[in-house]
């Protein structure tokens, strides 16, 4: 969680921005009940449109004077290796857990601004805006659910064409809870997206990884020792944890790159190591 004095940061960003200054107590009171509620149920202070389009302007503009150049470095600065959202590669912008359309009093508030990749981003654009019936998961708020789901990747034959998807293994929650966990990943995860890398990474896995392999007993072996490494690291829910994950379900997946391997002359000298 951003180890942040939110409320003397406004008050900072209300010194530079003059006009939002009679709205910071009234703000800043707004952000505390967020955290007490942990986001549920926040009912907008209905801001003016002055001071939302200044609320705006300061988001945008980051500006180093009002304090608030830490989201830049928040944008570029993580070392996030996969979205937290949704599990997929790259984590280049900002998602506003609740959305600035409906709630602009938090559009500079660090828990209330999540990294996130470009394609689940704009997804979940304004789900969770006032009125929702079910809000996606905030890591700031439902780290432990979101530790719990572990998705694996759907491989459907043929292996030398495969389609595939997603499953969820969940661990037992009470129904609220779980009914949240499915709106999350249904509103999340970009399908397409999701598809298109991991057909990529399983060309990958079968021309470079599998080609070092004569057997699948060290194949699976090294997915596993793969595996092990990522839910060490914190990316257990990444895509490619899932697709790894995948495979080490599906053993008649491995055994078809160990049994089919690829000819060394359909090989580029990157995916033989000579570059």
């Amino acid at each position: 969680m951003p180890d942040r004095k939110d409320g003397l940061g406004f008050r900072h960003v209300c010194r530079y921005y003059g006009d939002l200054a009679p709205i910071a107590r009234d703000v800043i009171k707004a952000y505390r009940d967020y955290i007490l509620s942990c986001a549920q149920g926040v009912v907008p202070i209905g801001l003016g449109k002055g001071d939302k389009e200044l609320m705006e302007l300061a988001y945008r503009s980051k500006a180093k004077a009002a304090g608030l150049d830490w989201i830049s470095r928040l944008h570029d600065g993580h070392d996030l290796n996969f979205c937290p959202l949704c599990g997929g590669p790259g984590c280049r912008t900002i998602d506003h857990h609740l959305p600035d359309a409906s709630y602009p009093e938090f559009s500079v508030f660090s828990r209330n601004l999540v990294p996130s990749c470009s394609s689940c981003n704009p997804k979940r654009n304004n789900s969770n805006q006032h009125g929702a019936a079910l809000l996606t998961l905030s890591p700031y708020f439902d780290g432990a659910a979101l530790d719990c789901i572990r998705l694996y990747t759907e491989i459907h034959p043929p292996y030398s064409d495969p389609t595939f998807g997603y499953k969820v293994k969940l661990q037992p929650f009470n129904a609220a809870l779980l009914a949240r966990i499915n709106n999350h990943l249904a509103t999340c995860i970009d399908d397409v997206a999701f598809v298109t890398w991991t057909r990529g990474q399983w060309s990958d896995m079968y021309s470079q990884r599998a080609s070092r392999h004569s057997t699948v007993g060290s194949f699976v072996a090294e997915l596993t020792d793969n595996l092990n490494a990522e839910v060490q690291l914190g990316n257990g829910n990444s895509w490619n944890a899932s697709l790894v994950r995948g495979v080490l379900r599906d053993p008649e997946a491995a055994k078809w790159m160990i049994d089919n391997p690829v000819p060394l002359a359909a090989l580029s000298p990157a995916q033989l190591g000579l570059d």
